[in-house]
């Protein structure tokens, strides 16, 4: 009976493990209470102190220390008869912050994206940090009066990896308001 008892613990045990791997690969959903919007982190995503990774961030993770990810939402100013700011406007700004901080900060390529009903703009980048090669992707979004930075980051070694999790997060984006409205697709500045 003895051994009975024992087999049966030991049967739950990792009944109860198995059931806790499980739950832990469900996805982490983050609701945003400060912006309208939502996002999945599927696997080893664990979310972080936002602003220990940046002060204005909402959101942060890292993907077992090696990626690192965080959502910067903004409101956008709001000027009578002047439309906001759109995400190539939200895109200058921030890379003109990242070129000053960023030793040998390159862009390597930039392109138009969309995201649920909105056009953002993509930039992969490079540089140094405590001298070695890091790789960036930064994603800038702009609906109705928010503006948002969506930036990955980690290592050249792990560059692959970052671009897959980044697509990832990017394809589970969804907008939480009801009736936003959306601003026109964003155009390249024609040279005069």
């Amino acid at each position: 009976m003895r051994l009975f008892l024992i087999l049966f613990a030991l049967l739950a045990a990792c009944k109860s493990n198995e059931n806790q791997g499980k739950e832990s690969d469900a996805p982490i959903v983050f609701k945003s209470e400060k912006a309208p919007y939502e996002l999945a982190l599927e696997g080893p995503w664990e979310l972080v102190d936002a602003s220990a990774l940046n002060s204005h961030a909402d959101i942060a993770a890292n993907y077992q220390n090696v990626l690192f990810f965080i959502v910067i939402p903004q409101t956008l100013p709001d000027i009578p008869g002047t439309p906001p700011p759109d995400a190539l406007a939200l895109k200058r700004a921030s890379l003109s912050v990242l070129e000053e901080q960023i030793q040998d900060f390159k862009i390597d390529k930039q392109a138009p994206l969309k995201i649920a009903e909105s056009t953002g703009h993509s930039v992969f980048a490079s540089g140094l940090s405590e001298g070695s090669k890091v790789r960036y992707v930064a994603t800038y979004l702009t609906r109705d009066t928010w503006g948002f930075q969506i930036v990955g980051w980690g290592p050249e070694t792990h560059h692959t990896l970052l671009l897959a999790e980044t697509d990832k997060i990017l394809a589970s984006w969804k907008f939480t308001d009801s009736k936003p409205q959306i601003q026109p697709d964003i155009q390249e500045p024609t040279a005069d």
